[in-house]
């Protein structure tokens, strides 16, 4: 299969949210050959523009202003085959004060795509937009209800699909009897 390039765009409020998610996108991703570029302040503006230049990315996260900057000052920039469009802290991102960056990044991206927002409070504003904006959204909501136990291991396991079925076996017998485990199913295609 064809690599796809410039596939998901996540854009943050804050430079350090943009590095933590860098850093997530690279732990797991990095196996499989994932470009990832985090465009935001603070850095060297012309070693985004070699990074833009040199590799072509899979995934770019950044802060509005910085986008907005390599758009304006860069052909090098191309968000028109964006595929996913993630918003984390949309309560933030959308309260107004990105509005221009936001218009201006929006108008480059295909029309043609997903666009997902997540947030940790639901304000009118996103509930607006959510109503207004999005062809049929859903939204997911978590209870106060139930809490997690002070000790939770979460562990990830990249197996071959041809042997999955075996080793899924074999990590689950070797767990100790009084051991809980949740196991997925998941299968992620990005290239």
């Amino acid at each position: 299969m064809k690599p796809r390039y410039n596939y998901a765009l996540i854009l943050t409020p804050t430079r350090e949210l943009a590095l933590q998610i860098k850093k997530h996108f690279m732990d797991l991703g990095d196996k499989f050959g994932l470009h990832v570029l985090c465009l935001v302040g603070g850095q060297y503006v012309e070693d985004q523009f070699r990074a833009l230049r040199s590799i072509k990315h899979h995934i770019i996260i950044g802060t509005p202003g910085r986008i907005c900057y390599h758009l304006e000052n860069s052909k090098e920039l191309i968000l028109g085959k964006i595929r996913y469009l993630v918003l984390d802290e949309a309560d933030q991102m959308l309260g107004g004060n990105f509005d221009t960056q936001l218009e201006l990044i929006l108008s480059k991206l295909p029309t043609k795509r997903k666009t997902y927002m997540y947030s940790a409070t639901m304000t009118s504003s996103l509930d607006k937009i959510q109503t207004a904006c999005l062809r049929m959204p859903v939204r997911l909501e978590t209870s106060t209800k139930y809490t997690t136990v002070d000790k939770l291991d979460h562990a990830f396991v990249f197996l071959p699909e041809q042997k999955r079925d075996a080793y899924v076996a074999k990590l689950l017998t070797d767990l100790e009897d009084n051991v809980s485990s949740v196991v997925y199913d998941v299968l992620v295609s990005i290239f």
